[in-house]
C-alpha cells in the first residue's frame, strides 16, 4: 500500500543521471589505468605473442597438409608471412585469409620484436605438403629486456614454448 501511496503522491525512487555519470566515469577512469598497465607485464604481452606465433606455425602445418603443397613460414623484422612455393599468398581454402602479422601494427604486441631467427638459410620454415617441418630450430621473441622462444622441431613441426610463466590452456605446451 505505501508504494502505491507513494506513486500517486509523486515520490521518486532510483538513480539519478549524475551519479549514474559519475559512476561511469571511474569506471572510466580506472580501466583507462588498469588495462595499459596489464598488457605492459611481459608474462602476459610476450607470453601471448609466443602463444600466438605458436597457432600460426600450427595452421600453416595443417594447412600444409590440408592443402597437399609445401607452405613456407618467412619471419621478417617484426613479423612472418606464410606464402606457397613461389612467394604467392597462402590462402585459407575458403576464403583469403593468410596467417601474416606484423607485431608493429598490432597494438596488443606492441614492443613485442622478434631478436633472433635460428631456422634455415633465409629464416624461413618449410612445411611440406604432408605437413613435415624440412628443418628445425628457434625463434627467440623479446619485450622490454624479457625473452621467449618458440622451438620447432625438425620432421614432426611440433612446437614448444620455453619460458613461459603460466601453462597453456589449450595445451599446446
Amino acid at each position: 500500500m505505501r508504494a502505491i501511496r507513494a506513486v500517486r503522491n509523486g515520490a521518486r525512487s532510483g538513480v539519478s543521471l549524475l551519479s549514474m555519470l559519475l559512476s561511469l566515469l571511474a569506471i572510466t577512469v580506472g580501466a583507462s589505468i588498469a588495462i595499459p598497465a596489464f598488457f605492459e607485464r611481459p608474462d602476459v604481452t610476450l607470453d601471448n605473442a609466443c602463444v600466438l606465433l605458436t597457432r600460426d606455425l600450427r595452421a600453416a602445418q595443417n594447412r600444409a597438409a590440408y592443402l597437399r603443397q609445401p607452405l613456407v613460414f618467412r619471419f621478417e623484422e617484426d613479423g612472418y608471412r606464410v606464402t606457397d612455393s613461389r612467394g604467392g599468398p597462402a590462402l585459407a581454402p575458403c576464403g583469403p585469409r593468410t596467417l601474416d602479422r606484423s607485431y608493429g601494427e598490432n597494438t596488443i604486441f606492441e614492443g613485442v620484436s622478434i631478436e633472433t631467427v635460428e631456422l634455415g638459410e633465409d629464416s624461413s620454415l618449410v612445411f611440406t605438403a604432408r605437413g613435415d617441418a624440412t628443418e628445425g630450430g628457434r625463434v627467440i621473441l623479446e619485450f622490454r629486456g624479457h625473452r621467449r622462444w618458440v622451438e620447432v622441431e625438425r620432421c614432426s613441426g611440433l612446437t614448444r614454448i620455453q619460458g613461459l610463466k603460466r601453462p597453456l590452456p589449450d595445451g599446446l605446451d
